[in-house]
């Protein structure tokens, strides 16, 4: 089931609209004057090294955050990072995280070979592998922390949605119908459960079992979150500010599920909006 097609209107189009956008701003980012408005919001000049720009996009970061002042304008701020990063003009001086960024780009390129395997295995594949034979499934190199992950996990949003008798892991299938609480809010289409995938960023990784979402830990922003690629340029549907330590269905391990609080993208206000979200792991049947 794709998203385009299970939810009209929803949040999926909006990730197909933002890699289209991204593509156009190649070429017109200069011509219109976008780097100059998104230099001006980030506070930098026309010869900012690469480091310099994260330094600035890291430290308006929090002014802009839903956990922070709750300004609706961290989308615009984000963007306007990227499309410095990727489409204006910057110090050649920026060499060192030039080169980093090119390295992330290889590694991305292994990792998506294992992601597209994984999934041609499917999760009753995934399921029955066992935590032993992760470390097999893992990049070259890089070692998953001493992390406790469950084989699959339940992801929903705490919300007074509408009074449907259906359990949270069947919206999906009720929006393809057209009704359910996700055919009146798109955007919750990320809810669900989720199968272990292969490791991305030295730590566990989760891909949704009908939907294209994934949830992983981003060491680019150094936080949890789920997304429609598993990849650190994925278009981004719902954040968690944690460590990789600390991951959020790890509060559950031990004791009852506590529901955190996640930015998930508003397709109505068109921003990230607090949002209470559950994550608890499942137990295998």
């Amino acid at each position: 089931m794709q998203p385009a097609r299970s939810v009209k209107g929803g949040f999926a189009r909006l990730l197909h609209m933002e890699a289209l956008t991204a593509r156009r701003l190649s070429g017109t980012a200069k011509s219109n004057g976008g780097c100059d408005a998104c230099r001006r919001l980030l506070g930098v000049g026309h010869r900012v090294t690469r480091q310099a720009l994260r330094r600035a996009f890291l430290a308006a970061a929090w002014k802009h955050h839903p956990d922070g002042l709750g300004k609706g304008d961290f989308a615009e701020l984000r963007r306007c990072y990227e499309l410095l990063l990727d489409y204006c003009e910057t110090s050649d001086s920026g060499q060192d995280e030039q080169t980093s960024l090119d390295s992330l780009d290889v590694q991305e390129a292994v990792q998506a070979k294992r992601v597209r395997a994984a999934q041609r295995r499917g999760p009753r594949a995934a399921g029955n592998t066992g935590g032993a034979r992760w470390a097999s499934a893992r990049s070259t190199g890089a070692t998953t922390l001493a992390v406790s992950a469950p084989d699959r996990l339940e992801v929903r949003v705490e919300l007074a949605l509408t009074a449907s008798p259906l359990p949270p892991f069947l919206w999906a299938t009720a929006a393809a119908a057209g009704h359910g609480p996700w055919h009146e809010r798109p955007g919750l289409s990320f809810c669900g459960f989720y199968y272990r995938t292969v490791d991305f960023n030295a730590a566990p990784a989760f891909a949704h079992t009908k939907l294209r979402f994934y949830l992983f830990w981003s060491r680019f922003f150094s936080d949890w979150k789920i997304a429609g690629a598993l990849s650190e340029k994925g278009a981004t549907t719902a954040f968690f500010d944690g460590s990789r330590e600390d991951p959020p269905w790890g509060r559950a391990v031990d004791g009852d599920p506590k529901p955190q609080q996640w930015a998930v993208w508003d397709t109505d206000a068109d921003s990230f909006a607090k949002r209470s979200v559950l994550i608890r792991p499942v137990a295998r049947a």
